[in-house]
């Protein structure tokens, strides 16, 4: 049931709080997908091995 001020013909402010909340839902999506669409990672690897971009792993530095 909705709240007795929309029941009075203040639809003006039903319509900005669901457009306000629509808008806050889009951009917080769309900051989500921003954030998630990196492919490299910053990997630190203990002292005397390197980062393996094709097994994705620390190896041994040999040599």
């Amino acid at each position: 049931m909705l709240p007795s001020r929309y029941l009075n013909g203040s639809y003006d402010t039903m319509i900005r709080t669901a457009l306000t909340a629509l808008a806050l839902t889009v951009a917080s999506t769309f900051s989500a997908m921003a954030a998630c669409g990196h492919d490299s990672a910053n990997i630190s690897c203990a002292d005397g091995m390197v980062y393996d971009s094709e097994t994705g792993s620390c190896k041994v530095v040999s040599g």
